[in-house]
């Protein structure tokens, strides 16, 4: 009897071993990477392309596109692909690496090269599709420029923008400019090595921006030359400020390109139609952009496209382009309402940006201590040009919340000082704070991330120095000198 007894455990025991290996075996698949939190960003880093699914455990949704996603990742693996697919679980520990990725929705999928994150994926959700986009993603987009005659034929009359890399070696420049070929299907992408070539461009190492033909205008270079270093996000900005001119041709697939405040002009365009009366009119709005470059932005746009930009009462003007500054992502708009002209358009941006709108206190001429001051005038010149993550305070100066938080805050950029990480603040009370920024109350703070791609992430935890700290470490870019991705000190300094 005890015999029986013993075999039936045993027996038991076996089944339930062999009822978990066949959970881990449907859970798990010997093609699909499962990082860890920690080493999450080293494993992408390690490969070329890479897709990550991005899912809780308790979606129902998630789980029945799991199947798929596996089939998907078998696939390429027969077909020796270096693409990679990624499962991460957005649950415990893992959530601030999906909140870092501004992943809202499950399941999500998004694509990453060498750690980088690129896009989010927008194509069918069953494994053919994902396949095929990931197999279109291994084949280079950029066109190699073997001679002269070429390079002349290919920079004759573009219709789109086309940026070049020449390079007489492999150099980290070379290598960050093929990444960043990946990312753009709305410009073309050439290199070359030829000697021919570097003679006659003057140099071994450069890359080049030349504008489409019909937006060249005698009031802007016609090829812009990228100086920065060899990183991925200046690369990326560079193209995207210089992409467009000073007035960009804004419309309903790039419109998401364009910063704010945005000076729109609206009219009749048609470079096949009425190509004179199209560069007629932006030639005009050139003329006011290029005075007011680097303060505010300019875009002309289709009155028909846009047409539920431009009020009912406005629409009939058919004669003369209707003008509107859109404020931020809400729409907000100030409308110019005197007839166009140069010196109306003029009259009229000097208003608006010596007026109180956007409401805005004096921009600081010096700035004490390690948290940067900042106001509406200067908000958005500071995010463009800093390299930094920025964590933001928006604040009330007489809030005694504030009062007793602010030697807290002033702590943390002392102590970060020599970290990836600026420290800034924001009356919110004298300045108007961008619709971005959601202010339920004061003082509300945002970590800004560095690649501008991603939204700001509010901040709802505690205001204490080590519950911050640990925010911050799960979202910087990389980790940092001081604490580990957890937001413990590293034993190996003294700070």
């Amino acid at each position: 009897m005890r015999k029986f007894c013993f075999i039936i455990i045993i027996l038991s025991i076996l089944f339930k071993c062999l009822t978990t290996l066949v959970a881990i075996a449907e859970k798990y698949d010997p093609f699909v990477l499962y990082p860890t939190t920690k080493d999450f960003e080293k494993i992408l880093m390690e490969y070329r392309l890479g897709l990550v699914l991005f899912d809780v455990p308790w979606c129902q949704k998630c789980h029945e596109f799991r199947p798929y996603f596996k089939k998907a990742a078998a696939e390429l693996n027969k077909r020796e692909s270096f693409a990679v697919l990624v499962h991460l679980e957005c649950y415990e520990d893992s959530r601030n690496i999906c909140l870092k990725y501004s992943v809202k929705e499950y399941p999500k999928l998004k694509i990453f090269r060498y750690g980088q994150y690129v896009h989010d994926y927008k194509g069918e959700w069953n494994y053919v599709a994902i396949m095929e986009y990931m197999l279109s993603l291994t084949e280079t987009p950029c066109q190699e420029v073997v001679t002269l005659n070429e390079l002349n034929q290919l920079l004759s009359q573009p219709k789109i923008p086309i940026i070049i890399g020449y390079f007489a070696k492999v150099t980290d420049l070379k290598f960050i400019f093929f990444e960043v070929a990946y990312m753009f299907t709305n410009i073309k992408f050439a290199h070359s090595h030829s000697k021919d070539i570097l003679n006659k461009i003057g140099s071994n190492e450069s890359i080049v921006l030349y504008q489409a033909h019909h937006l060249k205008t005698i009031l802007e270079p016609t090829s812009k030359i990228y100086i920065g270093e060899a990183n991925i996000n200046d690369l990326v900005y560079f193209i995207y400020t210089n992409m467009y001119g000073l007035v960009g041709i804004r419309t309903l697939e790039n419109q998401q390109d364009f910063k704010y405040p945005l000076v729109v002009v609206y009219y009749e365009i048609n470079y096949d139609i009425n190509p004179k009366q199209t560069v007629y009119w932006r030639n005009r709005v050139i003329q006011v952009a290029y005075i007011f470059s680097g303060f505010i932005h300019f875009a002309i746009s289709s009155r028909y496209n846009f047409s539920h930009e431009i009020p009912s009462k406005n629409y009939h003007l058919f004669n003369y382009p209707y003008v509107a500054i859109i404020m931020d992502e809400s729409g907000q708009k100030i409308a110019m309402t005197e007839k166009f002209s140069v010196d109306n358009l003029i009259k009229f941006v000097q208003r608006f940006l010596s007026s109180p709108f956007p409401k805005s206190l004096i921009t600081p001429k010096e700035q004490n201590g390690p948290v940067i001051e900042i106001v509406s005038r200067n908000f958005e010149t500071f995010l463009s040009r800093n390299k930094k993550n920025i964590f933001l305070a928006f604040y009330d100066r007489n809030s005694k919340i504030w009062k007793d938080i602010e030697p807290i805050y002033e702590e943390l950029a002392w102590r970060l000082v020599n970290e990836e990480v600026y420290f800034a603040k924001m009356d919110a009370v004298n300045n108007y704070v961008p619709v971005t920024y959601k202010i339920d109350k004061l003082p509300t703070l945002y970590w800004i991330h560095d690649d501008w791609r991603f939204p700001p992430i509010q901040y709802k935890g505690k205001i204490d120095f080590n519950s911050i700290i640990k925010f911050i470490a799960g979202l910087t870019s990389f980790e940092m000198n001081g604490w580990d991705r957890n937001g413990n000190v590293r034993k190996r300094l003294e700070l």
